[in-house]
């Protein structure tokens, strides 16, 4: 999947977003949720291409984000952003996204603005 994201990152001059989560966590469902609707929305999908990855109970996909320098220990979500050739641009490494149920868009986004930067 990071794959197929970054090929079409390249073709479409935009960046990936790997976004660390679970269904179990509420903060990952609320962040996708607001992936999906509003400004939010059309912010990120302007910027990335999104790809989530499952890490269940912290048991699922860590060496993924071990590979991608994201840390999983402080709180899920947690995400990475890719250049269009699978380069690890940033990364949040002490939680800044955990709390995102009660995060609003602008916050979120400043998270985001904050990384990635080409």
């Amino acid at each position: 999947d990071i794959n197929n994201a970054v090929a079409r990152a390249s073709r479409e001059g935009k960046q990936v977003l790997v976004v660390y989560g679970a269904n179990w966590c509420k903060d990952c469902l609320a962040l996708s949720k607001g992936f999906g609707q509003g400004h939010l929305a059309t912010e990120v999908d302007r910027r990335f291409v999104t790809v989530k990855i499952n890490v269940g109970r912290f048991d699922k996909n860590v060496d993924v984000a071990n590979q991608m320098g994201v840390t999983l220990k402080k709180g899920i979500p947690t995400v990475a952003v890719l250049g269009g050739d699978g380069q690890v641009l940033g990364t949040t490494k002490g939680g800044e996204l955990a709390d995102a149920r009660n995060m609003g868009e602008d916050a979120v986004l400043h998270v985001l603005g904050s990384m990635g930067k080409s």
